[in-house]
């Protein structure tokens, strides 16, 4: 498969061809941005309405007992999973999305913020959310007891969101694999996301993917996130690319993001921890 190039919108992957992501129509104002031509020459797979993407489960109970809820969040964080075969198809490559999911809750926890965790496969409309937590932020009578609750929070909210990312991986493997990846559909559900938090409130978006995708036509605004981050990018689960092909494809997406509306676009090989 190939990943999102630069403004010409090549890809790069193991076999150098061009490939990208199945979308939505409909969403937004102003022309859609395009792909390039899809692998067998066809051309750009066009946009298909469906319903909004973000749909799915709230914050686990366990959690909700614990935090604060009248404390103020200080900012969201989304991120998207990609759940395509070429992303969990291992057991390494399953164990390391836990483990970066796993970190970001805790990063999270320490930060008093609010988490949406996503999964995505081959469009927007197929995007789920795994979890939604509203408030990570500790509850304390005391400054004294703030570390030993933030500790028993992040014990606690990495093993609940944990057990609920395991089951919904675990559906996924029973669930019969479609033909590619739409990552512009998983950036679309991000784009697409109800907030969390209340309006002013800074919002951050994360996509731990391959960066792997069919190729798409659609409109995606990203511009109402401080900061739009793809990790992971060339880390196919069946065996990554070489280096200079993954930086390609990771400064191809960097320039993708900016051009739709990333205000701090950012794309890495490396995983977010």
């Amino acid at each position: 498969m190939g990943i999102s190039a630069s403004g010409s919108r090549r890809r790069y992957g193991t076999t150098a061809i061009a490939v990208l992501v199945v979308l939505l129509a409909g969403c937004g104002g102003g022309a859609p941005s395009s792909a390039p031509p899809t692998v067998d020459g066809s051309g750009l797979r066009p946009a298909r309405a469906a319903d909004p993407p973000a749909t799915g489960a709230g914050c686990p109970a366990e959690i909700n007992r614990i935090v604060d809820t009248e404390a103020p969040v200080t900012a969201e964080t989304v991120l998207a999973l990609d759940f395509s075969g070429s992303f969990v198809s291992t057991d390494l490559a399953r164990t390391r999305i836990r483990d970066q999911a796993r970190a970001l809750v805790e990063q999270s926890v320490e930060r008093g913020e609010a988490l949406r965790i996503l999964a995505f496969t081959g469009s927007a409309s197929g995007a789920s959310t795994v979890v939604a937590c509203p408030s990570l932020a500790a509850r304390y009578n005391n400054a004294a007891a703030r570390s030993r609750k933030v500790e028993n929070l992040k014990q606690k909210a990495t093993v609940a969101v944990d057990a609920a990312l395991q089951s919904a991986i675990n559906v996924r493997l029973t669930q019969k694999q479609g033909r590619g990846t739409s990552v512009v559909g998983g950036f679309l559900a991000i784009a697409e996301s109800a907030s969390l938090v209340r309006p002013g409130t800074p919002r951050d978006a994360v996509m731990f993917s391959d960066g792997e995708g069919l190729d798409e036509d659609a409109a995606v605004d990203l511009s109402a996130f401080r900061t739009v981050s793809l990790y992971g990018v060339g880390a196919n689960a069946n065996g990554s690319m070489d280096t200079v092909k993954a930086a390609a494809a990771a400064a191809g997406w960097k320039q993708w993001l900016a051009e739709h509306g990333a205000k701090s676009p950012n794309a890495s090989t490396q995983a977010m921890f």
